[in-house]
């Protein structure tokens, strides 16, 4: 059995697909990817403005009977097709928009997922918060990909989320040099709920999404479109609690104006992000070198599945190791 630590383990993923003839890497394609896609308008708008996009949702998966869904994060192969679109996208030069699921993050499921400041884990004995937890650690891990890319990324909740609880969310502030916030009313947007949204990102450009106050004229002006998402009522204990109604679900797709924001400073958020800290010179090292200096850290990431997304592409058809054979063992 052999032990390999964490940055090795991501390493030594990107090394395997590389080493896989049947996959290609490093082609710099795409320009703009989004995960957690929904119906999809933001990729569409993006793709209307000549700019190469790749969408991830686990609803645009169909896999055959047996096999994994590779649109679903939570799976290696779901999170090995993330990990290779991001080595595919344009170095220096894309964008990242991630639209979490929320469902185990917002105040109206508090009853449910148990998030305090205190527990920002949550009731890990429900499903959905786990299910929650693990698509955090691995959205985590590919938006730091996304930084060591040199490339911009979107990060997008609910402002009633308390994701920025989550400790591998907090781990991601501090990889990058800077993090910026940026909270806007979706309903300046054309959405049919007023809904407020928050947004992290590496670069300061997501400033741009907030389009001032919700003045009152614009909520009676809007007034015979306005839906509300969810309301409130009084439970057996007396105290408040939240339900959605029939409108809910349509707030989980952004509105068409707001993917041409996106796709308005595009530019922008490209050229003004932040990248990882990076405190080793490694220009002269090979990559072999690089791989053995790898440093330890006994924190595997297994709340991601790291480990399974390695052996996964470990036992890959099409994989020619050559002289890195002994690097890769396969049990870990």
């Amino acid at each position: 059995m052999v032990s390999l630590a964490p940055a090795q383990l991501l390493l030594g993923c990107i090394v395997l697909l590389s080493l896989n003839t049947d996959i290609e890497v490093f082609t710099q394609a795409y320009g703009f990817v989004e995960l957690f896609c929904g119906y999809g308008w933001t990729s569409a708008v993006m793709r209307s403005h000549n700019v190469h996009t790749a969408s991830f949702d686990i609803e645009l998966g169909n896999p055959p009977e047996g096999k994994q869904n590779n649109m679903d994060l939570t799976t290696p192969a779901g999170f090995g097709l993330a990990l290779v679109t991001l080595l595919n996208c344009k170095f220096d030069n894309f964008l990242t928009l991630v639209g979490l699921c929320c469902k185990s993050y917002v105040t109206i499921s508090s009853g449910t997922h148990k998030r305090e400041p205190w527990n920002p884990l949550g009731d890990c004995s429900i499903d959905m918060v786990a299910l929650g937890n693990k698509l955090t650690s691995v959205t985590v891990l590919l938006l730091m990909m996304v930084s060591a890319l040199n490339g911009a990324w979107l990060l997008e909740q609910p402002r009633s989320s308390r994701l920025q609880g989550h400790p591998r969310i907090r781990q991601l502030w501090h990889a990058v040099p800077r993090v910026y916030e940026s909270a806007w009313w979706m309903m300046l947007y054309g959405s049919i709920t007023p809904k407020r949204h928050i947004a992290w990102s590496n670069a300061r450009t997501v400033k741009v999404l907030d389009l001032g106050r919700l003045l009152r004229e614009v909520k009676e002006r809007m007034s015979s479109k306005v839906r509300k998402s969810s309301k409130t009522y009084r439970n057996r204990r007396g105290g408040k609690s939240f339900v959605g109604t029939r409108h809910l679900r349509a707030t989980q797709t952004y509105p068409p104006r707001f993917a041409m924001r996106i796709a308005k400073y595009y530019d922008r958020f490209c050229f003004k992000r932040e990248a990882l800290w990076s405190t080793t010179d490694t220009s002269n090292l090979t990559a072999k070198q690089i791989f053995d200096r790898m440093p330890w850290d006994e924190d595997g990431w297994d709340d991601a599945g790291l480990k399974d997304l390695f052996l996964y592409l470990r036992g890959a058809k099409g994989l020619e190791l050559g002289d890195w054979r002994p690097y890769f063992p396969t049990n870990i």
